[in-house]
């Protein structure tokens, strides 16, 4: 017994040269296949956040503008609402805006795209920004602004 003659080493073998590539081989190509799917999933699950992100961009714009439709009807010298509406759009915060114009228009800015929602012709409003996290609605002297508290 002792030392293995040439004859019997494991390298000599044939049949054992082929298991070990064929275990490679096939290690390999399931390998290459998780990976294809992985890839597939990433590439899918980022595509679903942004069509999510812009439909949830228009719902939160029109929520808002609702709001402050509500405030410009219900008048008074000075009125304050905090808006509640998520904080993040996609995993990230984002800025609202009111621009000044004809209409006026409330802008969702988020990380993928922006979104324009069309204001009352008869809703004055002043040229301002605010940030997804507490951001209220000020109604004083007739307009209407966007700040952060």
């Amino acid at each position: 017994m002792g030392i293995p003659r040439p004859s019997q080493s494991i390298f000599r073998c044939e049949r054992a040269v082929t298991v070990t590539v064929e275990t490679i081989f096939l290690l390999s190509i399931s390998a290459i296949l998780v990976g294809i799917v992985m890839f597939s999933f990433y590439d899918l699950q980022s595509t679903l956040k942004e069509v999510g992100g812009g439909n949830q961009a228009y719902d939160i714009g029109s929520k808002i503008s609702r709001d402050i439709y509500t405030i410009y009807l219900s008048g008074g010298d000075y009125v304050k609402k905090k808006l509640t509406v998520p904080e993040r759009i996609g995993g990230e915060q984002y800025i609202i805006e009111l621009i000044d114009g004809s209409p006026p228009r409330l802008k969702i800015d988020y990380a993928k795209g922006e979104v324009y929602i069309p204001l009352s012709p008869s809703v004055r409003v002043n040229n301002s920004k605010a940030l997804s996290y507490s951001a209220y609605i000020v109604y004083e002297n007739g307009r209407i602004e966007l700040k952060n508290e």
